[in-house]
């Protein structure tokens, strides 16, 4: 968040929060693929599917906010 010394323009600032949130989608396909291969490693295991409706939540609550669809 810009506080009252932040010399960059709205523009710069849209620009580097879109370039955080694709870092962080590459971080989290990454991350997925090793949970995966974690989960087939243990697949009696309710802990992974677990986590993945966690993070689907999260994903939907951005999804809803980005959209304006939230409630």
């Amino acid at each position: 968040m810009a506080d009252s010394r932040d010399t960059r323009t709205a523009s710069q600032a849209y620009a580097e929060n879109m370039e955080k949130i694709r870092e962080t989608l590459k971080k989290l396909k990454t991350g997925l693929r090793k949970h995966q291969r974690e989960q087939a490693k243990d697949p009696r295991s309710y802990g992974y599917p677990g986590d993945l409706s966690y993070v689907a939540d999260l994903l939907e609550q951005a999804a809803r906010f980005i959209c304006g669809e939230e409630e």
